[in-house]
């Protein structure tokens, strides 16, 4: 890993691209319940502080699902296209 140059907490973020209104009903989290680094807990919370309304979606792996449930993380993405391809903006 390297070191990130200090001018990142210094600078104002953008808005996140979940907050666009093109976004809304839109939005889904895959949530890896057995996560011990980002604990289903803390996931929560993020989600919550979002201010974004998700479709939480769990998926019973940890931390790294393309490692642990590659087979499953790839129908629920493949799914998820699918059904967002029909919804689009």
């Amino acid at each position: 890993m390297r070191s990130q140059a200090g001018i990142i907490f210094a600078t104002e973020s953008l808005k996140p691209a979940w907050a666009e209104p093109s976004y809304q009903d839109r939005c889904i989290y895959l949530r890896c319940t057995m996560d011990e680094c980002i604990t289903a807990s803390f996931q929560d919370a993020l989600i919550e502080f979002s201010g974004v309304e998700w479709r939480v979606v769990d998926l019973d792996t940890g931390h790294c699902p393309f490692f642990g449930m590659p087979e499953a993380l790839a129908k629920m993405l493949v799914k998820f296209a699918e059904e967002l391809s029909t919804t689009g903006p």
